[in-house]
């Protein structure tokens, strides 16, 4: 992502994780992809630098938990229980995405507002609402802030803080509020299948 905009990276010599930062010259190649809210195609001229940020930790962690699931599922399990608990698909195998579409449950390992509001529950019961919402956001965060969960959890923060200023709560206007938001930092949601559905 540069200002606001997806692009797809080809041409690097060097390895890179999702969430590094890339410093570097590029020329931009006109192959925008709606369906994947990619604007272009950037080739690579030279790399400066690459590191990581506080985002390529989050990514490193959840490849962390998925390794230690692995050891004691196996790979084909452990790539299930990753994906139905952080929305980490990366390591699904074909068939068996394909199995859990054929039974009708693929939605069960994408990360979406009832997840979010599964979290917020949890938490709130047993530690409170203060708590629950900063557990619920990092909840966004760790799973890669979705679409969908991001819209569950900025109408979640909104019901909750209409009770603290003990004004009503108006669903529609709430969901209003979330669109313009995501819209204002990831404008390319508007491709998004799951921004759209949600």
């Amino acid at each position: 992502e540069h200002k606001n905009k997806k692009y797809a990276i080809i041409g690097l010599d060097k390895e890179i994780k999702e969430g590094m930062l890339v410093y570097g010259s590029f020329q931009a190649i006109d192959n925008p992809s709606i369906s994947r809210g990619l604007v272009a195609e950037l080739k690579a001229i030279e790399v400066y630098e690459v590191k990581k940020d506080h985002i390529s930790k989050i990514y490193e962690y959840r490849d962390a938990i998925y390794n230690s699931f692995k050891g004691v599922l196996g790979e084909k399990h452990a790539a299930i229980v990753s994906a139905l608990c952080f929305g980490n698909t990366r390591y699904m195998y074909k068939d068996s995405t394909e199995e859990l579409n054929d039974l009708g449950i693929i939605h069960l390992v994408s990360v979406s507002g009832f997840h979010t509001v599964l979290i917020f529950g949890a938490f709130k019961r047993f530690l409170g609402s203060n708590i629950a919402l900063i557990a619920t956001l990092l909840f966004v965060l760790f799973t890669g802030a979705e679409a969908s969960s991001l819209r569950a959890f900025i109408m979640l923060s909104i019901t909750y803080l209409s009770t603290k200023v003990y004004k009503r709560y108006d669903p529609l206007s709430s969901l209003s509020l979330a669109v313009i938001l995501i819209l204002m930092f990831r404008p390319y949601y508007i491709t998004s299948i799951g921004f759209n559905l949600s």
